[in-house]
């Protein structure tokens, strides 16, 4: 989380060049963040993945 309170999550270089594709050559640096929704997401599949290893 960077100092202004918002979630960052490292894009995968196959993600940046979709979003690249998605929001043309001169994106804002908004559109190439994670919705506050994906990033929810992807925290809960982390938490649920941790938790099968813990399980096995």
């Amino acid at each position: 989380i960077d100092g202004g309170g918002r979630v960052r999550k490292k894009l995968s270089s196959r993600e940046v060049k979709q979003r690249l594709a998605f929001y043309g050559p001169n994106p804002s640096i908004d559109a190439i963040q994670p919705t506050l929704e994906e990033v929810i997401t992807f925290l809960q599949a982390e938490r649920n993945r941790e938790l099968k290893i813990c399980l096995e």
